[in-house]
């Protein structure tokens, strides 16, 4: 089975979870798998030569086949984010950049170009003008939202784009003309942009609104994740193939 899978991930990348890693699930898996209840540390080992990606969970796999078919090829993850596109865009960026660390994933400046742009922009009060971007001081503002993408976007180094969007908060503090437009906006910078876009937008009260945006953001190809780990981890695995299929070291 490991030399199938060597050689059909040279072509089509697979992804793989395995039960039975803690020792009563192992016991289940052994009942019912015979051979392939066999110690985690040898599966990994094996499937990391097979060149297949080891998931750890329903939820993993399902982020990382959706980045897959959604955004595709990888072989960079640096990452440019958006965060506070109505308020509290500090902390997000916080934890968006907390998230990306510790999974490997690039979070790295902007140019001083850039930066002297945001700058006249947003302005130096309150403003957070380092990547992740911190927009929370021009809420409702789509033309500086608008002008916010294009320039991370613009970034030679950045490959993929991130928006963190707390449809809590968006329902709270603007109407819901406001926040549907701010969402027009997103899906207006991704079509007119080659580098993908994906949404961050965590489970809270507003729950009806937050899976309506999520509808109409995937229905304009824009995959969406209820966390900023969970976005990096999909990202790591989906960058770690693409890297490994062209002869590149992990980033």
């Amino acid at each position: 089975m490991i030399e199938v899978m060597a050689a059909a991930s040279q072509k089509k990348p697979i992804v793989v979870w395995k039960g039975g890693r803690a020792s009563v699930g192992a016991s289940a898996a052994g009942s019912d798998a015979g051979a392939l209840a066999t110690s985690s540390t040898v599966w990994s080992a094996a499937l990391r030569q097979a060149g297949a990606i080891e998931v750890q969970g329903l939820d993993e796999l399902a982020d990382t086949l959706l980045l897959f078919q959604m955004v595709g090829r990888l072989e960079r993850s640096n990452l440019g984010i958006i965060c506070g596109l109505t308020d509290g865009g500090g902390g997000e960026a916080v934890l968006a950049a907390d998230a990306c660390a510790a999974l490997g994933v690039n979070v790295i400046p902007f140019t001083e170009r850039t930066r002297r742009e945001l700058l006249g922009l947003l302005g130096q009060v309150g403003s957070v003008l380092v990547n992740p971007l911190d927009v929370s001081q021009r809420p409702g503002d789509l033309q500086a939202l608008e002008r916010a993408f294009d320039l991370v976007a613009a970034e030679p180094q950045i490959d993929l784009i991130v928006v963190y969007e707390n449809a809590d908060l968006l329902v709270r503090f603007m109407t819901k003309e406001v926040a549907d437009r701010v969402n027009a906006v997103i899906v207006g910078a991704a079509r007119k942009q080659s580098k993908p876009v994906i949404v961050v937008s965590p489970p809270g009260s507003s729950d009806a609104e937050r899976l309506d945006i999520e509808r109409r953001l995937s229905e304009a190809g824009i995959p969406v994740f209820p966390s900023m780990e969970r976005a990096a981890r999909a990202i790591a695995n989906v960058n770690q193939y693409y890297r490994r299929t062209a002869g590149l070291t992990y980033s």
